[in-house]
């Protein structure tokens, strides 16, 4: 009533007391008070979790708390045992599982996904494919993708080309 005339008023409260949650922490995702020692911190999402849904993953090439319940953006890696952001890895289908972009390299002839430590350089132009499509020339001096080198059962070399193939036949019949 505006009329009336008072000394003092009342402040809003919500529906806890003061200190009804001290020692807690509020989880935005549970709207639910958890004791501080059973909260984490979910550090891609930002906010506090309750401990038994927390996990780790790996986001930006660092190790950080996640809560296992939102891992739309993460991918699980059986080689690295570990949970990794869909930004930082890439599937390769030879090993049927996820990998760090750092362990990943693109086959230049076949566009497929590698590993890294499965693959080999070839060719003039440095192109990187499969080690195990890899063949070395001994005339060249360098390995050649498999598919597109010429041999010859003659010196039971690959070649590049059949002039090249040609070539080191009839410097090998002489």
């Amino acid at each position: 009533y505006s009329d009336c005339n008072y000394t003092c008023e009342l402040d809003t409260t919500d529906e806890t007391l003061g200190d009804a949650h001290y020692g807690m922490t509020y989880c935005e995702y549970d709207e639910e008070w958890y004791d501080d020692d059973y909260v984490r911190y979910d550090d891609y999402h930002e906010e506090y979790i309750h401990e038994d849904n927390a996990t780790t993953a790996m986001y930006n090439g660092r190790e950080i708390t996640i809560d296992e319940r939102r891992m739309d953006d993460f991918y699980y890696s059986e080689y690295y045992n570990v949970w990794i952001h869909v930004n930082d890895c890439t599937f390769v289908d030879d090993e049927d599982d996820y990998f760090y972009d750092s362990d990943v390299v693109e086959c230049d002839f076949t566009s497929d996904y590698i590993l890294r430590s499965k693959s080999t350089v070839v060719g003039r132009d440095n192109l990187v494919c499969r080690e195990i499509d890899a063949v070395y020339s001994s005339y060249h001096g360098f390995y050649l993708y498999e598919p597109n080198a010429v041999h010859s059962d003659i010196t039971d070399d690959y070649y590049e080309d059949e002039d090249s193939m040609l070539e080191d036949e009839a410097e090998y019949r002489k």
